[in-house]
């Protein structure tokens, strides 16, 4: 059986739709705040309940005796989110991943969490290492690598078998819409309604944008070997913001001169994976590219907008 938490968002429905294609008994947990049990296939049973409240999810230690695998991506996963609300911010990034990895201690089940590049900050030398220093410049980031920490005292104390993955900059269906949408999502829905982009900053900044259905392969060999550690997850090229605009851009067929507003309040300013750990010890790497991953993501919000 697989648990996962925050199965109703964006990338954990895209992984719920791929864990089933093997028949997997799946139960998720989610809190429905940013999730949508629309973005859930019907064979999933799904749990409303907080994970940042252990009385919510202590139901689950029933399941003791049985062979359980948790995948763990409830979280507050905007900066600026977690920003304007630092308390629940903690509550949920930091709590939340200390009660599951509890339960997972309590079910000897392994787990691996969703972690993000925000723990490393800014970095000269790109490609980023797994081993390079964690300085992270924004309070989400802060939460996420405290989260790594009690997953490694976790497996050095009790023994627990488990793994955290760094996740780039992850795009494609049902991404988050809203004022915390990340800016593919926002470039996309910006053009299909034939408004202007806005760009923060000069447009200069890199990032590594993956596709949320390499992510999810991730996630499903990390179980599968039980792989043990950290591991980033990126597609180990960076791209600018201004050069991915002009991207979607081609692919939709619209042609906007952006408008270049204040840069963000601590916004890096180049982000690359080095993924050869995930690739040796996952039998993992991407295969979709950004082109390939971005006309889908547009032919997927086209279709709701």
């Amino acid at each position: 059986m697989i648990i996962v938490t925050g199965g109703a968002g964006f990338i954990g429905s895209n992984l719920i739709e791929d864990i089933l294609k093997d028949d997997n008994d799946v139960i998720i947990i989610d809190n429905l705040s940013s999730g949508s049990r629309y973005n859930i296939n019907e064979r999933a049973k799904l749990i409303i309940s907080d994970v940042s409240k252990y009385k919510e999810i202590e139901f689950l230690e029933k399941f003791k005796g049985e062979e359980v695998s948790i995948i763990h991506l409830a979280a507050i996963v905007s900066v600026d989110e977690v920003r304007e609300n630092p308390i629940r911010g903690i509550e949920v990034n930091v709590n939340g991943t200390s009660n599951i990895l509890e339960l997972a201690r309590k079910l000897d089940a392994y787990i691996t969490i969703a972690s993000s590049a925000a723990v490393y900050g800014e970095k000269e030398k790109m490609p980023i290492d797994e081993d390079d220093e964690k300085k992270p410049i924004n309070l989400y980031g802060f939460t996420k690598l405290m989260g790594e920490e009690m997953l490694l005292s976790y497996i050095k104390e009790y023994g627990l078998k488990g793994s955290a993955l760094r996740l780039f900059n992850v795009y494609g269906p049902k991404m988050k819409k809203g004022p915390y949408a990340g800016v593919i999502q926002i470039f996309i829905e910006k053009l299909l309604k034939n408004e202007t982009p806005i760009i923060h900053g000069d447009g200069k900044n890199t990032r590594d944008f993956i596709y949320v259905k390499d992510v999810t392969n991730a996630f499903i060999n990390a179980i599968k070997f039980k792989a043990s550690g950290i591991y980033n997850i990126g597609t180990g090229k960076e791209i600018t913001i201004k050069e991915l605009l002009d991207v979607i851009e081609k692919i939709i067929g619209k042609y906007k001169e952006p408008i270049y507003d204040e840069p963000r309040k601590n916004d890096i300013k180049k982000s690359v994976a080095k993924i050869e750990k995930a690739k040796k010890e996952l039998n993992w790497e991407p295969i979709y590219s950004l082109e390939e991953g971005l006309k889908k993501t547009i032919n997927y919000i086209y279709s709701k907008i």
